[in-house]
């Protein structure tokens, strides 16, 4: 992934433009792709269904080389939290990387979240890891920074949590006392990441007193082909050995820009 952005002339013109218009609501637009809910955020409660027949705004990306790839979902495995199945994410080895993601809760601060949770099934992981949990940010809403700021990355395998294989666990994001305490997030990008890196890992309350001001990056796409800048999604990758594993129940619940529910199902 690359770690900065480029943004020039009409391209910055053109952005912000098609932010303004995404971004209405701080996230209408997806709720309105999902077919189900309406209102701010992404639905107000309701559950979406996403499939590879509807996917509703959110997409499966090679997120080395920042470009979408084909849908992949299964059925199961076992009993899944929602529905019949699930949205896998599978890779080989270390060199690759695969994220779903959509453009959703955009311009939400971070201390408006109130719910974020999410379920994992891990088949195989060759170094005991889950899905991540990861969101586009940007780290002042009067700044006028309209560039890629990076990522707030939450990871369950840490922090005194155990992965099991062959079982669906549910990750509480915001709960900064599971485990054994010591976090699961990190910022990708200074400022944030000097205070909260994968190195000291910084819990939901640290994040909060690391970046206040820190929200979902109100812009959605970037010039590349990738995520782009504002986003939740998950993530398997990227110098964590092969990984087989599946997520499904996204739950998110914000005090001011709506909540919903998101069934990956097959």
């Amino acid at each position: 992934m690359n770690s900065s952005r480029s943004w020039r002339g009409a391209k910055v013109a053109a952005l912000v433009l098609l932010a303004l218009v995404l971004a209405v609501g701080n996230g209408a637009v997806m709720a309105k792709k999902g077919g189900k809910g309406k209102g701010k955020g992404s639905g107000n409660g309701a559950v979406t269904l996403v499939t590879a027949k509807k996917m509703g705004g959110w997409q499966f990306y090679d997120d080395q080389n920042d470009q979408p790839i084909d849908p992949t979902f299964a059925k199961g495995p076992d009993k899944a939290p929602l529905g019949n199945g699930s949205a896998a994410l599978q890779i080989g080895g270390n060199s690759e990387g695969k994220l779903l993601s959509a453009h959703i809760f955009l311009g939400t601060p971070l201390d408006d979240f109130q719910t974020l949770t999410y379920s994992t099934f891990v088949a195989a992981s060759a170094n005991g890891t889950a899905p991540t949990l990861q969101l586009g940010i940007d780290y002042d809403p009067h700044d006028n920074n309209i560039n890629w700021q990076g990522r707030l990355v939450y990871v369950p395998s840490v922090g005194g949590n155990t992965v099991e294989n062959g079982v669906w666990q549910t990750w509480d994001a915001l709960d900064s006392s599971q485990g054994d305490g010591s976090g699961n997030w990190f910022f990708t990008k200074d400022p944030g990441k000097s205070a909260c890196s994968q190195a000291n890992l910084c819990t939901w309350d640290e994040v909060l007193a690391a970046a206040p001001t820190a929200r979902i990056h109100y812009i959605p796409q970037d010039e590349n082909n990738g995520a782009g800048l504002g986003f939740i999604g998950f993530k398997v990758g990227s110098g964590e050995g092969a990984v087989d594993a599946n997520v499904d129940q996204l739950a998110v619940k914000t005090g001011a820009n709506g909540n919903a529910t998101f069934n990956f199902d097959k």
